[in-house]
């Protein structure tokens, strides 16, 4: 019962943590594409 109860908590934190990365990931590649087009843009 404890065991599982953790591996759900485990569970949550790494979907939570892979839900972070994503977004985090996405800001970088949104980020990286508005230098790209401002450089572009500027150019």
């Amino acid at each position: 019962m404890v065991f599982n109860g953790l591996w759900q908590t485990v569970q949550r934190a790494i979907e939570s943590q892979e839900m972070t990365v994503r977004l985090i990931a996405i800001l970088i590649t949104m980020g990286a594409c508005a230098a790209l087009f401002a450089w572009l843009w500027h150019t």
